[in-house]
Formats: C-alpha cells, sequence, structure tokens
C-alpha cells in the first residue's frame, strides 16, 4: 500500500548570499605578447540559513549543513580558470560542496547516530577549438580525480544525493559542433 498526501508546510525559510567575481586580462601585461588572455570566474552560494516548521507550534528543523532527502550544503563553490589564445580555449574548472550531517536509522534505544559526511571538491579539464566561425570541436575529462560519491545511509537513490554529487567516476567526452 502506498499512500501519498500533500505536504502542507507551516513556514519555510531561506537565507544565503550568492557572490559572483569575473575577471579577464591580456598576458601582454605580463611580457606574453600575443599568448593570449586570461579569463577567472568564481561563484559561491553560501547558506546562512533553510529551516521549515511543519505545522502549526511545532518545532524549527534547521536544515543547513544536513542531509534531509536533498543536500543542503552550507557552501557551494564554482570556479574556473581559462587560457584563450586565438582560436584555442583551454580551461580547468573545480566544483565544491561542503560537508554534512545526516541522520541516520538505529535499531536502538539511543538517539540517532549522526553520519558525517565529508565535503567534496570535483576537479575537469577542457579544451575548445574552433576552425572557423561555425565548426569547433571540444574535448574534456570530468571529475579527473575520480571521486565517488558520498555513501549516505538514508540516500534515497544509490544510498546517496544525485542532484548534488556526481554518480559516476572519471569521464571523458569529445564533441564537435557544426552550425548551419
Amino acid at each position: 500500500l502506498v499512500e501519498d498526501f500533500p505536504l502542507n508546510v507551516a513556514e519555510e525559510t531561506v537565507n544565503g548570499v550568492d557572490t559572483e567575481v569575473r575577471y579577464s586580462f591580456g598576458l601582454d601585461q605580463f611580457g606574453l605578447k600575443d599568448k593570449g588572455e586570461m579569463r577567472l570566474s568564481f561563484l559561491w552560494a553560501h547558506l546562512l540559513g533553510r529551516s521549515s516548521t511543519p505545522f502549526s507550534d511545532a518545532d524549527k528543523v534547521e536544515y543547513r549543513g544536513r542531509y534531509a532527502g536533498s543536500a543542503f550544503a552550507e557552501d557551494k563553490i564554482n570556479y574556473s580558470v581559462a587560457w584563450n589564445w586565438n582560436n584555442l580555449t583551454v580551461s580547468y574548472l573545480g566544483e565544491y560542496i561542503s560537508k554534512l550531517d545526516a541522520d541516520t536509522f538505529c535499531n536502538c534505544n539511543t538517539s540517532p547516530y549522526i553520519q558525517k559526511i565529508d565535503d567534496m571538491l570535483y576537479h575537469d579539464i577542457v579544451a575548445s577549438y574552433t576552425f572557423a566561425s561555425d565548426t569547433s570541436i571540444t574535448a574534456g575529462v570530468t571529475n579527473l580525480t575520480n571521486e565517488e560519491a558520498p555513501f549516505i545511509e538514508t540516500g534515497f537513490n544509490a544510498t546517496t544525493d544525485p542532484s548534488t554529487y556526481r554518480m559516476f567516476g572519471r569521464g571523458y567526452y569529445l564533441r564537435l559542433n557544426q552550425k548551419f
């Protein structure tokens, strides 16, 4: 028997700070004449609070830094460094997800065990070359250090959170883009 009822949350609160910084500069200023430009980017989402009150007069439940059906990481950071020279672009991209705590199931008479989930850092490398204004080729390696998605005992899908973590190890791709 499966019963599915609508969820009526008395109050849900989210607040945080999103920061994005982008900076580009030519390499000429460093004595590297005609060697292209560098592009740096940094995107930081900092969760100050994420809570809900399930019904009137209930205690507030805080989710920041916790796994509760989804990961509510306190910090998520994406950054990249790209070198662009003529028709070639080579990029390094990083993705950081801060640590989490997760309640687990316990077959004992004590309070539930809190599972500690380590922070995660993914690394990607991408190179792209444009042959003409309408043809380009791109090659990349994702999850360069072959990080595994963390085991989350209460994780529903594959005992992890696939909406937050990468499900597969290192990956390779080659893409040809032709505009008509």
